[in-house]
């Protein structure tokens, strides 16, 4: 059997700055399991070594996202949602202390908060909001599922998270994305406040990193709260470190992040256990997307599809 390769183990060796690591992600172009060329990655050195400017429409997004492997979209939820969605995880959050329940690490310093739409209807109406399900449906499809919903709060001394693609437990080559990561900034994103960190064009090398990504191999995700950031779910990412002022655990750097895939994948978050069917109010385009109601022949009880009034 012919050795595998990854163009990954090519672009990562001997690479000293992004700008490197971009040039090789960009020029060397995806190779198969054996090694074979797949495609010519389509695109300048400049456009791969920069995380694209926020944008006003949901073309515009997309067409980022198809070149970077990343789109910031403006307007999509503002200033009062944001709030809102602000307020209603900070309460959780709280709540989750409060209880002995929180996922906290790096020494106390970020929490992470799952099930969010149990929680709290605002997180129901976010995973579902128009604008995007239409960037989630034009990357994936007509029928997409949501895979999970949950935050990630990281306050001062919060630590730079290994480097990693969303879509890494799928076999390689990943020629298309299955998945789209979906990020709610509920605060600004600055470097120093641990904003997400990416290595722009990353998406095209078709898998996943074969050494550890160093810091400076990968750039910040810098944005204004309420931004929509998307993902591909190839793209090669992580939570950046945050080298603010300590702080009280609601002045921390808050965002929603959302997971969605492709109709037939399993979800990350066992919607049907942690999820109330009263949370959906009888709302059946809301049980589709969160796999509580079949897609084609998948998820049926008994031959049938679950009711949703119990």
């Amino acid at each position: 059997m012919p050795r595998r390769h990854c163009v990954a183990t090519q672009c990562l060796g001997g690479i000293a700055s992004i700008r490197q690591l971009a040039w090789h992600l960009v020029n060397a172009g995806p190779l198969d399991r054996d090694g074979h060329r797949l495609r010519s990655a389509a695109v300048t050195v400049d456009e791969a070594t920069s995380v694209p400017a926020v944008v006003d429409t949901v073309e515009a997004a997309l067409g980022d996202l198809r070149t970077t492997g990343i789109g910031l979209l403006a307007g999509a939820c503002d200033a009062d949602r944001t709030a809102r969605l602000r307020t209603a995880l900070v309460a959780a959050a709280a709540a989750e202390r409060a209880a002995g329940t929180a996922t906290e690490y790096h020494g106390n310093s970020c929490q992470r908060v799952y099930r969010l739409p149990a929680l709290d209807p605002v997180f129901v109406a976010a995973a579902a909001d128009p604008a995007v399900l239409e960037v989630t449906r034009a990357v994936l499809g007509p029928d997409v599922l949501l895979s999970n919903l949950s935050a990630n709060i990281v306050g001062a001394g919060g630590r730079n998270m290994a480097v990693h693609s969303d879509q890494g437990f799928l076999p390689t080559p990943w020629t298309d994305p299955w998945g789209l990561q979906v990020i709610w900034p509920l605060d600004d994103f600055t470097e120093e406040q641990g904003a997400t960190r990416v290595v722009p064009g990353s998406h095209r090398v078709q898998g996943p990193p074969e050494r550890a990504v160093r810091p400076d191999e990968s750039v910040a995700v810098e944005c204004p709260a309420g931004t929509l950031i998307l993902l591909d779910g190839r793209l090669w990412h992580g939570t950046g470190a945050h080298r603010g002022e300590p702080t009280p655990p609601e002045g921390r750097r808050h965002a929603l992040l959302g997971f969605y895939t492709k109709p037939w994948l399993r979800t990350q978050e066992a919607w049907p256990t942690t999820l109330p069917l009263a949370a959906l109010g009888g709302d059946e385009a809301l049980a589709q997307l969160f796999g509580i109601l079949p897609w084609q022949h998948l998820g049926l009880v008994e031959g049938h599809a679950a009711r949703l009034d119990g």
